[in-house]
């Protein structure tokens, strides 16, 4: 049985380097745990035995894997128990002591647990804004994942089934992997704009630069991060009128924003010895110590805007002036 894991699950684990699929499947217990611990193995053998099962879809009835004419127990110390065949991969790993992506320096173990920690830490930063928890957590565990599966080249496979195990008919031949289904989960999950802070403002950019009349019809794309003395201009226009336009975008609150309105058009006009030039603020919202300042600018266009988001990608984008 122990050869019969281990088989398919390089099967379904395409590594480059074989020999740390079970490196890789701690980790990736660890991650959907979000626990670097790597007591967490020995504290939950049952849920890390179940694990295992999941990912081969054994199935798993009262503790018990119907195997060929017998069976194996899930955990226990009898002979012919998956925790056993468990203990047996820790143990080749721990007397081998190679510690993962050659981190020298560090025992296995000790490699295992910081890498975990490190993936959980960059998966939690990338969701932590997300507001509704349900998926905030389908977005760490596939942020994580990829993490994980770009770390090890992984290329994932189909679990097929496997000889000699007894399905009883209660159990797909096909099982999707935590990877496709946090993946239709997000894609089907409509954020709205409440979310806008999952967004930076480079997104945002981007998807300026190729709907660029989304702010105001007639506008044609000049340039992006457009470097003046002393500052940079998000997204450059020209509008129907042959006007230069100056578009400064926020996804946040940022008093810098009325510096910037200010500043820009004058270093601008300076640059290019032009005088037509227009400026355009484009924030989700204003707090009223930032607005105040800009309505008394006499030259700034206010703008505001509301995003479509799916997945945490830009799908459109609704702009508004604000009076």
């Amino acid at each position: 049985m122990k050869e019969l894991i281990k088989e398919n699950l390089e099967k379904k684990y395409e590594l480059n380097e074989k020999e740390n699929i079970f490196s890789y499947l701690i980790l990736r217990f660890l991650i959907k745990n979000k626990n670097s611990k790597f007591e967490t193995i020995k504290n939950n053998k049952y849920s890390f035995c179940k694990f295992i099962c999941d990912e081969l879809n054994i199935p798993v009835s009262d503790n018990k894997i119907y195997f060929r004419d017998g069976y194996f127990i899930l955990t226990g110390v009898y002979h012919q128990s998956i925790e056993n065949i468990i203990q047996e991969f820790i143990f080749d790993s721990q007397i081998k002591n190679k510690p993962v992506f050659n981190n020298y320096g560090e025992c296995w173990a000790e490699s295992i647990e910081n890498l975990a920690k490190e993936i959980i830490k960059k998966a939690k930063n990338k969701s932590r804004k997300i507001k509704s928890k349900e998926f905030c957590n389908y977005f760490y565990l596939y942020e994580a994942l990829n993490i994980l599966n770009t770390l090890f080249k992984v290329k994932i496979h189909p679990v097929e089934r496997i000889e000699g195990i007894n399905y009883k008919g209660i159990i797909p031949s096909y099982k999707r992997t935590d990877e496709e289904i946090c993946d239709s989960i997000i894609k089907s999950y409509k954020l709205d704009t409440d979310d806008v802070d999952i967004i930076d403002e480079d997104q945002l950019e981007e998807f300026l630069q190729y709907n660029i009349e989304k702010i105001e019809k007639g506008l044609k794309f000049k340039a992006r991060q457009y470097p003046i003395k002393n500052g940079v201009i998000d997204l450059l226009a020209v509008d129907k009128n042959n006007n230069d336009v100056i578009i400064e975008l926020k996804v946040a609150q940022d008093e810098r924003l009325i510096w910037q309105a200010i500043y820009y058009p004058m270093a601008y006009k300076e640059e290019i010895k032009k005088k037509n030039i227009r400026m355009i603020t484009l924030c989700p919202s204003y707090e009223e110590y930032i607005l105040k300042p800009l309505k008394s600018l006499k030259d700034v266009e206010i703008m505001k805007y509301d995003l479509v988001i799916e997945f945490g990608k830009i799908k459109d984008v609704y702009v508004s002036k604000i009076a």
